[in-house]
């Protein structure tokens, strides 16, 4: 019997022992609350857009000087629109698609930190992982309010502008760019030089696949050939760079006109002979 009384208030002490650990373990109602909500973008989340808002929530007064926002690195704590709660931020810039990082720190009214940190993914579309234009202009006009008879060769206006546009669309493995600058020119006196009105100056197209360790691209326009400093370097005409790499194996080739052509003349400078072309081929092996 006294060993059995023993028995019993050994599991009896157990038992509280247990139930106390237990309550412990217990989080309050004030952990349970997660004080800074990121409501969108969520982690792991895909967004499709090119300038995704973030939208935040603050279950409790914030001090705001302490306030430390970071997207891909970079402060954006002062382009916030703050609100009693929690805040707004809309890109003012396309975001690149791909892989981002948002981190957010701050101290509530009675000094304590907190801090989350969401990754998320974005695509310009949902047909392309990435696509966009980006397009600069530019204009300048010049008078001359009097122009001596001695300088009749000075035109007394010009205008010149330039546009440049820039688009690139990626999918997958697939990747295109293409880049050209349209030009303006005009003046009140005959120019021998530059030809007036519109005008495209340069273009350029690329366009890449790469998988693994497979890579193939090819640039058609106005190209730079650049071999090595014994045979073609800086050479810039117009037609067409070529190079395939798999693993450690890389091979080129180009076909480019001998002539320096601009704007749409001369087509895209591929077709052709030896005759008024330039042509090469080469190899290359790493060893390691």
């Amino acid at each position: 019997m006294k060993s059995t009384g023993s028995l019993c208030c050994i599991f009896i002490l157990f038992l509280c022992v247990a139930s106390a650990s237990a309550d412990d373990q217990q989080p309050s109602s004030e952990m349970r609350v997660e004080f800074i909500r990121v409501i969108t973008p969520q982690e792991n989340d895909g967004v499709v857009g090119k300038k995704p808002e973030i939208q935040v929530e603050f279950a409790g007064a914030v001090s705001r000087d302490s306030l430390l926002v970071l997207l891909d690195g970079t402060d954006i704590t002062q382009l916030l629109d703050l609100a009693e709660n929690g805040f707004r931020y809309k890109p003012f810039l396309v975001l690149p698609a791909g892989m981002h990082s948002l981190s957010i720190s701050v101290s509530d009214a009675e000094g304590r930190q907190f801090q989350k940190n969401v990754s998320f993914t974005t695509r310009h579309s949902k047909t392309f992982d990435e696509v966009y234009t980006s397009n600069d202009a530019s204009l300048i006009y010049e008078t001359i309010m009097s122009n001596p008879d001695a300088f009749p060769q000075i035109p007394d206006s010009k205008a010149e502008g330039n546009l440049r546009s820039d688009t690139k669309i990626r999918k997958g493995q697939l990747e295109s760019t293409f880049t050209t600058n349209l030009r303006y020119f005009d003046q009140n006196l005959p120019s021998p030089y530059i030809q007036k009105g519109i005008t495209v100056a340069n273009w350029l197209f690329t366009g890449s696949y790469t998988k693994d360790f497979m890579k193939f691209k090819a640039d058609i326009g106005d190209v730079m050939v650049n071999e090595t400093m014994y045979t073609v370097s800086n050479l810039a005409r117009r037609g067409g760079v070529f190079g395939f790499h798999y693993d450690n194996v890389q091979l080129s080739a180009f076909s480019v006109k001998s002539e320096q052509v601009f704007g749409m003349r001369g087509g895209v400078g591929i077709e052709g002979t030896s005759d008024d072309h330039i042509l090469g081929a080469s190899g290359l092996v790493h060893f390691y």
